[in-house]
């Protein structure tokens, strides 16, 4: 099935790869072997072919970016280092919809205003969760969890913009710090709720260990202003 969008004026097709587009993929990954860990490779595609999906963004036939999708309780990911410390502390992995990392092609997207006919970075991201909304609906699933590494963070305000919380800052395999964010496929069954007639804590996100240390106690992040690098932080109810 395939989906277009149009971001910053340009049309661009989203549609699902399939194993003889790998080489596609993996190029789209690249700057994540900068980490000490990156758990894309061939291998790993696949075993989410098996799976779950991957989605790419094509622009004038060439792609520019990629998403990979999988239910949590999937047989493969519960055996990785990576997928045990999520785990640790989701209560149910089989009500979950994992979206991974977005690999993306940064020489063919701008992240300034200066070339509007490019798609943005943030406009890929809000593309993908569109997806993965669609995708965790089919099957049925409750909640949409995505893990983002600290170091290649650029989207914290699209990913609230799109539903999202911050609820974890946790190291995952070769301790690689991450992001975990959550969104409720259906907001009535939310678990992640907080008082939203509270007065939020602002906290600098590039505080991790203060962030970290709020959301390991009962709170999780609900907002984010890119200009003032304040995440809004409230409590949860159900805590």
């Amino acid at each position: 099935m395939n989906n277009n969008y149009c971001l910053s004026g340009t049309k661009i097709v989203i549609r699902r790869l399939f194993k003889q587009d790998t080489a596609d993929i993996l190029s789209c990954y690249e700057e994540y072997n900068t980490l000490f860990h990156n758990p894309v490779s061939a291998e790993y595609l696949e075993n989410i072919f098996l799976c779950g999906e991957i989605w790419g963004a094509y622009l004038g036939g060439s792609i520019i970016g990629c998403c990979y999708y999988f239910p949590m309780d999937s047989g493969f990911f519960r055996n990785t280092a990576f997928g045990s410390a999520l785990a640790d502390f989701t209560d149910c992995t089989g009500k979950y919809y994992f979206m991974g990392y977005m690999g993306i092609k940064h020489k063919n997207i701008s992240y300034g205003s200066n070339c509007s006919n490019l798609p943005t970075e943030s406009g890929l991201y809000q593309a993908f969760s569109n997806v993965a909304q669609m995708q965790a609906f089919r099957r049925g699933l409750k909640y949409i969890m995505h893990a983002c590494p600290v170091k290649k963070s650029r989207c914290a305000e699209t990913l609230f913009c799109c539903g999202y919380s911050l609820i974890k800052i946790r190291g995952l395999e070769n301790l690689v710090v991450h992001y975990i964010y959550v969104k409720p496929v259906f907001n009535e069954e939310n678990i992640y709720g907080t008082d939203i007639n509270s007065e939020p804590l602002k906290v600098c996100l590039s505080d991790t260990k203060k962030v970290s240390a709020l959301l390991e106690n009962g709170y999780c992040g609900v907002d984010y202003s890119k200009a003032e690098n304040l995440l809004y932080i409230r409590r949860l109810i159900a805590d």
